[in-house]
């Protein structure tokens, strides 16, 4: 799961999550509810693994295009478990947002 906090859709704008749970942007809201990057445990064989994200679904959410991001396309796992953090970029359309609480979907693949 993935929180960004609380989002303002008054103006266009943008808000972004870092991997240390760390807000930035113009829609960002101080004060608001607390921001989470996503987090996944990875339990594979030491080894390299590849990871790739899929489009995220921005179009269930009318006027929002989400992004999600990872600092590096490959992981090293070790002792059979690695920790892969997801962040992302939220950019908002305010004419065609609408208030209250989203959900946007998208998938992380992992390829040993």
């Amino acid at each position: 799961m993935m929180e960004f906090g609380d989002v303002s859709i008054l103006a266009d704008g943008n808000c972004s999550i870092g991997y240390a749970d760390d807000t930035s942007g113009t829609a960002c809201v101080a004060g608001g509810n607390a921001a989470l990057s996503g987090e996944f445990t990875i339990a594979a064989d030491n080894t390299t693994v590849n990871i790739s994200l899929s489009a995220a679904d921005s179009a269930s959410v009318p006027g929002v295009t989400f992004t999600p991001s990872v600092s590096s396309n490959t992981l090293t796992v070790t002792g059979n478990s690695a920790v892969l953090k997801v962040g992302g970029s939220l950019d908002i359309v305010a004419a065609n947002a609408t208030a209250g609480a989203k959900n946007l979907t998208y998938t992380v693949d992992v390829t040993y």
